[in-house]
């Protein structure tokens, strides 16, 4: 996945945080999403601060990230915060598969004070295990992104849980995809076909977090994020 990274103001983020955390801020319009979760660190400190911000994935020739507004998480660790979201991803930042728009997004922290967090290598710490998904409207049944989404959610922001395939799982998508190549090579199987027939392209695959909003998420603060312990999808 290659990266190209812009920064857009889309999002607006209240924090609040535990212990000693404070932060300051005054937004207004009605309330669309409200993510809940802790920022921890297994560094010997007893205080330190970081920014939350939520990140969009584009597909535009490769991958682009389309950063959101940050707000900072401070005082002692692990901490408490609330990103309140309140205006939908711009256009721009939608996956667009075959007219049906969606998005996802990452959840990362990064040094607080930092003006962007468009550079992965600055990033302190991300969700790995769930990711926001935002619907404009709810996609048909049997299309791709429903395929992708296993199911066809409610438009708005949700929460999904990340799968990461075992070696077996992976190659049985790909056994998948190569049979439906072979019994019509006429051309490649499209997304749908895909999705339907296989269950998925073979990379990590999203289902709905259980309490969906309402599911608290966790970031621990690192030395350095890994690219390629981000979700994959």
């Amino acid at each position: 996945m290659s990266l190209k990274i812009a920064l857009v103001s889309s999002l607006s983020l209240l924090s609040v945080a535990a212990c000693d955390s404070q932060v300051d801020g005054e937004h207004q319009g009605t309330v669309l999403a409200t993510l809940t979760g802790s920022v921890r660190t297994a560094q010997p400190v007893a205080t330190a601060s970081a920014e939350v911000a939520v990140v969009w994935v584009v597909e535009s020739g490769g991958y682009s990230l389309i950063g959101a507004d940050t707000v900072e998480v401070e005082g002692s660790f692990p901490a408490q915060f609330q990103l309140s979201i309140f205006t939908p991803p711009s256009d721009d930042m939608l996956i667009d598969w075959e007219g049906m728009k969606f998005g996802v997004a990452y959840i990362v922290a990064g040094p607080a004070g930092n003006p962007d967090h468009t550079v992965t290598d600055s990033w302190l710490g991300a969700e790995l295990g769930r990711v926001l998904v935002y619907l404009p409207e709810t996609p048909p049944l049997g299309s791709a992104v429903a395929g992708f989404l296993r199911g066809t959610p409610a438009p708005g922001f949700h929460l999904y849980d990340v799968h990461r395939l075992t070696e077996a799982e992976r190659q049985d998508r790909f056994d998948c995809i190569s049979d439906l190549f072979n019994a019509d090579n006429s051309h490649m199987p499209t997304r749908e076909e895909m999705y339907a027939a296989c269950g998925g392209t073979g990379r990590d695959e999203l289902s709905m977090a259980a309490s969906d909003l309402a599911t608290p998420l966790d970031i621990e603060l690192v030395d350095r994020v890994d690219f390629n312990d981000l979700p994959q999808w």
